[in-house]
């Protein structure tokens, strides 16, 4: 059953962090689930991959027009973007976190890359390569 409440954020949110690991200095992932909730996401200290595990059928971005989740389904949410969400169903998604510093050393070192060139556009709901 849907939510109206207003947006909380999603450090206060309802999600229930199943799992969460520091992978290296600046790189993290965190396992979550959550259900019936409007949250709003502001990314102001790293960038979030997002993936969605299980459900997510119901989840929609309510400040853009968007598609809904479902399993398989990528969001990149760049630092310093903000965004409103409803979250319907249950569902289970992880995120890996990452730092500008680390985006940029990996863009120099693994592809050679200015990492002044190196900006990350906002993607919502891509689908994995079947």
């Amino acid at each position: 059953m849907p939510n109206k409440n207003p947006h909380v954020s999603f450090a206060q949110s309802k999600k229930q962090c199943v799992r969460h690991t520091l992978l290296r200095n600046e790189v993290e992932w965190s396992h979550y689930t959550n259900q019936y909730e409007r949250l709003y996401y502001q990314n102001q200290q790293q960038h979030t991959l997002s993936m969605y595990l299980n459900g997510g059928y119901e989840t929609h971005r309510t400040d853009v027009p968007s598609s809904n989740g479902a399993p398989g389904r990528f969001c990149l949410m760049p630092q310093n973007s903000e965004s409103r969400w409803e979250i319907g169903v249950p569902q289970e998604f992880v995120h890996l976190y990452f730092s500008d510093a680390h985006l940029k050393h990996t863009a120099l070192k693994v592809f050679d890359i200015d990492p002044r060139q190196v900006c990350l556009p906002e993607r919502i709901f891509l689908k994995t390569l079947s």
